[in-house]
């Protein structure tokens, strides 16, 4: 974090965007470079989210985006003492309590929501 946030001028331009850190300082965005601007040395990750799709990043790139890193962070695996069903993983769908299903395991990503402004998972019924 410290290292993005000194990155924090539109010329020296770097924020986050899901678990990729980027230099947009030659981006130049077809609205007006002041909204990428607004987010240098921050997690942009949700205000691009609920204005795009994730695939949209890759055009970025190819603009004048540079991918430079990855977001630091590690998972914290919840220890099951019994099997959980998906309706009680489903009950942590806010950001303040939020579990994820990765493959045979359960992740509580509370944590990560509030160090990412990522975490309203949409929950999807199996049935």
């Amino acid at each position: 974090e410290t290292v993005l946030s000194a990155h924090d001028r539109p010329q020296d331009c770097w924020l986050v965007l899901g678990c990729g850190v980027y230099d947009v300082s030659a981006y130049s965005h077809p609205g007006g470079d002041s909204l990428v601007h607004a987010w240098c040395g921050k997690d942009a990750t949700f205000s691009f989210q609920s204005k795009h799709p994730m695939a949209l990043v890759e055009d970025m790139v190819r603009e004048g985006g540079t991918l430079v890193g990855r977001v630091e962070t590690s998972l914290q695996h919840v220890e099951p003492t019994r099997q959980i069903p998906l309706a009680e993983i489903a009950a942590h769908s806010v950001a303040a309590d939020c579990w994820s299903c990765i493959g045979d395991r359960v992740y509580d990503l509370s944590y990560f929501h509030q160090a990412h402004e990522v975490c309203s998972i949409p929950t999807r019924s199996t049935t």
